[in-house]
């Protein structure tokens, strides 16, 4: 942690960069992909989490954002080797001035947003720098909900209204309530085994996600250590498939076409069908949803869930999203 705070002071001190030399450092071992993906629990320690919630609390989010954000410059002064979710979050962290500064010169929305707005402004949603550093860090216990709330009690005072709710507080009850919601979930969904369907849990960068999947001996594959076992050839079973849910709606719209893709394998196909981040009874973080964070959050459900060979469909924005996976992914095994 003192070597990390050290290179964090020599990279402030720095007057051509933005990023700090701590993060780059940090992003190696803890995260990997920066802010944006899940860090490794080995790499992660109360005092490293605590560390970090009193710096964000007392640099505030735009200064934390500007600082704690990682680059990889190409040759033509682009981003590179980042995944196009961290790309196009760190290009928003960057961007800073007027509303007006952002939209080029002969679009309709200039003349109108220069009279609406000549303050700077943050292109990130209030509360998501916290959402996207934390969420992991509480997911994995190296922080709790009650350290967040002292800490910012002692940052903020507690003269709040609800207008004046920090965004911590806010992250940090939502999540506790989808957690809420999930255990619930859980503890009833019996009725819905009598369609052969369950629901589950899994966690995308240390938020909640429901997904639903058929019955599990359904074309079911052993995992070894070796890799998957069955779901080939000479077992007959079939590849598994993965269906995404269209725009405001879930992974409940499957319900009768996975029972039906089932009875259709003769039982040797597994369906699986989830929520996306912000819809259905997934956690709805404050982020910016993009089509990089949705098709990433479908592809690393295929490889952290799934775990075999699938066929990734899906209907209307589902079917976009589908398509960018197994477009960028090509075949997963």
């Amino acid at each position: 942690l003192e070597a990390l705070q050290a290179l964090a002071a020599q990279a402030r001190d720095a007057k051509d960069s933005r990023v700090t030399a701590g993060f780059a450092a940090l992003s190696d071992g803890a995260y990997g992909d920066a802010l944006w993906a899940t860090p490794k629990p080995e790499a992660c320690t109360e005092a490293s989490a605590t560390a970090l919630l009193q710096e964000y609390l007392e640099l505030g989010e735009a200064e934390f954002a500007a600082q704690w954000v990682t680059r990889t410059h190409g040759t033509d002064g682009g981003i590179a080797g980042v995944s196009l979710e961290h790309a196009s979050m760190t290009r928003m962290v960057l961007t800073k001035g007027p509303l007006s500064t952002v939209v080029p010169e002969g679009h309709p929305l200039k003349p109108i947003l220069s009279k609406v707005s000549s303050e700077p402004t943050s292109q990130l949603l209030p509360g998501e720098i916290f959402a996207r550093v934390f969420s992991p860090l509480l997911a994995l216990g190296c922080l709790s909900p009650r350290q967040v709330a002292e800490a910012s009690e002692r940052a903020h005072g507690t003269d709040t209204t609800d207008s004046t709710v920090p965004a911590e507080i806010l992250s940090v009850e939502s999540s506790e309530w989808h957690q809420l919601l999930a255990r619930d979930d859980l503890e009833t969904q019996r009725d819905l085994e009598e369609c052969g369907i369950r629901y589950g849990y899994w966690r995308f960068r240390g938020h909640l996600v429901r997904y639903a999947v058929t019955d599990p001996d359904a074309g079911a594959a052993e995992v070894t250590p070796e890799g998957v076992a069955g779901g080939d050839e000479e077992s007959g079973a079939e590849p598994d498939a993965l269906l995404v849910h269209g725009f405001g709606a879930s992974s409940s719209q499957w319900r009768k076409t996975m029972k039906a893709m089932v009875e259709a394998s003769g039982g040797k196909r597994r369906v699986y069908a989830l929520d996306l981040l912000g819809f259905g009874h997934s956690q709805a973080p404050s982020l910016t949803y993009t089509q990089y964070l949705w098709a990433d959050q479908v592809r690393e459900f295929g490889l952290s869930v799934v775990r075999r060979p699938y066929i990734v469909a899906g209907n209307s924005i589902g079917g976009f999203m589908s398509a960018s996976v197994a477009a960028d992914a090509g075949s997963v095994e």
